[in-house]
């Protein structure tokens, strides 16, 4: 079962991941560091002197793109998150909250200027889309809202490396399993791993396939996947 676009966009956009504002005179390439409210609302630091901040003072819409990094290279991309809205400058009543929660995923010394040089900036969602290789998705702004961040992504590739490298084992009791059903199975490569479940490609004689390997019943956490693996429900 596809993940929810709307799961997916409040994942890239909750704070591991840079944010790339796109602004007139801003290039596509420029990032900075954001977090994320409970309702998913970015929370940017910036420079009062920036160009972007400068920006904002005049025209205080602002589109914010959050992109997938798939954790291996033959991983299918989850695609960009984009955030658009009207940011404007944190009030004072709730600077140090957010400050305390910027300062616990980005322990950057500009947080020390706070007020003197450096301001903390909201954005009041107003648009959602997920941009993909199907093209773009509109998501409701209430749905986003409310809708929940996958934690284990932030620790996906970490996630990966350790089934890959660390439990061989596990993988070949996978590989027996599925081989009840593809006799013709002969070797497995993990693409990527979230709340939800596992994807990965295996290999047969003549072709490769790509599973989804669903997550045991019960499975909340990233130390049970292991047992969840060897006693898989897949999805070709």
């Amino acid at each position: 079962m596809p993940v929810d676009p709307a799961e997916i966009v409040r994942t890239l956009a909750s704070g591991h991941r840079p944010a790339h504002p796109h602004l007139p005179g801003t290039p596509a390439t420029t990032s900075i560091p954001t977090i994320a409210t409970d309702d998913g609302s970015p929370v940017i630091l910036l420079a009062d002197d920036s160009d972007i901040a400068a920006t904002l003072r005049t025209d205080a819409s602002l589109a914010l793109r959050f992109d997938d990094r798939p954790p291996v290279p033959e991983a299918p991309w989850l695609g960009s998150g984009w955030v658009c809205g009207w940011a404007e400058p944190v009030d004072v009543d709730r600077q140090s909250e957010l400050a305390r929660m910027f300062a616990a995923e980005h322990p950057v010394t500009d947080l020390l200027g706070l007020g003197d040089g450096h301001r903390l900036w909201h954005l009041s969602v107003a648009e959602v889309c997920l941009e993909d290789d199907s093209g773009l998705i509109e998501i409701d702004v209430e749905h986003y809202r409310e809708t929940e961040p996958d934690t284990w992504h932030r620790i996906e590739a970490s996630l990966l490396m350790d089934l890959t490298v660390h439990h061989p084992e596990v993988l070949d009791a996978l590989l027996h399993r599925i081989r009840h059903h593809h006799p013709a199975a002969r070797r497995l490569n993990p693409l990527r791993m979230d709340r939800h479940g596992t994807i990965l490609d295996v290999y047969c004689d003549d072709e490769v396939k790509r599973f989804l390997i669903h997550h045991r019943p019960g499975v909340t956490r990233p130390d049970q996947i292991l047992h969840s693996l060897a006693g898989c429900r897949c999805q070709h």
